[in-house]
């Protein structure tokens, strides 16, 4: 199994310039400058990047969309570094159901 988060930071983005930190921050702003953000959820397809935002806006979890999203407002995602309650120090990839509304989507 490969680590999600690992696979992540070695391969996307490809390159963010001044040796900036890697972080899901970093990446949905790398997406946007690159227009690889998916402004419409209803576009949302499977193998899109679910990113999760804090209420302070601030990113701080990515998963990969498994399917489009539901009528009830829920995406199914597999993720990394998570476990059954959530948590981000987690002990494997799970599935997951994530509401969308504090999400952004990028498309890579």
């Amino acid at each position: 199994v490969v680590d999600l988060a690992y696979f992540l930071e070695q391969e996307f983005p490809p390159k963010i310039p001044g040796g900036a930190k890697r972080s899901c921050t970093a990446l949905v702003n790398w997406a946007r400058q690159h227009g690889c953000i998916v402004e419409d959820v209803a576009d949302v397809m499977p193998g899109d990047l679910i990113v999760l935002k804090k209420e302070s806006g601030s990113y701080f979890h990515i998963g990969i969309c498994v399917g489009a999203p539901r009528p009830d407002g829920r995406i199914n995602t597999i993720e990394g570094n998570t476990n059954v309650g959530g948590s981000a120090e987690g002990d494997g990839i799970y599935d997951k159901q994530r509401g969308t509304a504090s999400c952004t989507f990028v498309r890579l």
